[in-house]
């Protein structure tokens, strides 16, 4: 930041939600649905997670694997490379790109949070382009 910028704080009462792209309604509430009833629990078969990411717009490399609890806020911006693992009680909240890569074990409870917003603004709107 230069001397003649002045970094005005974030004011959180100006905050719409307008200009984030989060994908389709419907597309969205059966994401809630499947994440919420199936996708979470501790009987889904961890083999099928990848398999439901990818159904919903992620790319899943093989060899993934997703523990139970692991929540995915939007998964057409989460990206994981070949024979990665998602630790158990882990958020990946999505709201910008998720890029993990290959080889890599995100233990328990790990918190990744991605955004596209400006944080020079007040009001978190998304960086343009």
């Amino acid at each position: 930041m230069s001397q003649n910028e002045v970094f005005e704080y974030p004011r959180l009462g100006t905050y719409t939600g307008r200009g984030w792209d989060k994908g389709s309604k419907v597309k969205n509430a059966l994401w809630m649905i499947v994440h919420g009833l199936v996708f979470t629990k501790w009987w889904f078969p961890r083999r099928l997670r990848p398999t439901v990411l990818r159904m919903f717009g992620a790319t899943i490399g093989t060899g993934v694997v997703i523990r139970h609890r692991v929540q995915v806020q939007w998964p057409w911006y989460l990206s994981i490379g070949n024979d990665s693992w998602v630790g158990e009680n882990s958020w990946l909240y999505s709201s910008g790109q998720i890029t993990i890569g290959s080889d890599v074990c995100l233990s328990q409870g790990v918190f990744l949070c991605a955004g596209d917003h400006d944080r020079r603004t007040s009001d978190f709107m998304p960086r343009p382009g």
